[in-house]
């Protein structure tokens, strides 16, 4: 949630967040895994503050969905225990005994606000190299396991074909939201074939409108 003063004011989830909600809704879940950068020497935060800052991004994930009428699980994803190695040793000097902390306060804050939770630092360590960034198997470790937390949120209870969404861009394909209903793409593919495209498809209301 920082601007950063030395590598650009870009570098803010905060800004970025509402936008990217905008733009991609509707969403079924949101998965959040940032705060490492909040390590630098330069900001000097403690690491409740830093877990603090994923809070508010957890909260305005739910005031952009808002107001649309549409809401989205959160996954808060706790960044593993950096090192204080390699060439960003110095920049980020004091964060390796902060972030040991990380689980602890972040599983705080998803509590406090209703979020789902995964300790990063339980499934997979920062490279050797840099101290902060993730090896290959890290990365497949890591989002296995976010996969399986993502199933235990429950977001797949309902498919959802958005195929109004897609009529009024005039694309050949409804919309699929969710990792199963991406999965079955090419039977939606199928059945838009054999009605002629997607202007024929009939209204969709879902119980929730």
């Amino acid at each position: 949630v920082l601007d950063d003063p030395i590598e650009g004011i870009y570098k803010n989830g905060l800004t970025y967040l509402t936008p990217c909600l905008e733009s991609h809704r509707p969403v079924d879940v949101v998965t959040i895994a940032l705060g490492t950068n909040d390590l630098k020497a330069r900001f000097g935060m403690p690491p409740g503050d830093i877990a603090a800052g994923a809070g508010i991004l957890v909260e305005t994930v739910a005031k952009a969905l808002a107001a649309f009428g549409q809401s989205a699980k959160v996954l808060l994803i706790a960044p593993p225990p950096i090192l204080e190695v390699g060439c960003l040793a110095d920049m980020f000097a004091g964060g390796a005994t902060k972030s040991q902390s990380f689980a602890t306060h972040y599983k705080a804050v998803a509590s406090r606000l209703g979020a789902g939770f995964l300790d990063a630092g339980s499934v997979i360590a920062s490279s050797r190299v840099d101290g902060i960034h993730f090896d290959l198997p890290e990365h497949q470790k890591l989002g296995q396991a976010v996969a399986d937390r993502v199933r235990a949120l429950e977001v797949l209870r309902r498919p959802r074909l958005l195929a109004l969404r897609h009529q009024r861009l005039g694309l050949g394909v409804g919309a699929l939201l969710g990792f199963r209903e991406r999965a079955q793409a090419h039977q939606v593919e199928h059945l838009l074939q054999r009605l002629g495209g997607a202007g024929n498809l009939p209204p969709v209301r879902f119980p929730d409108q």
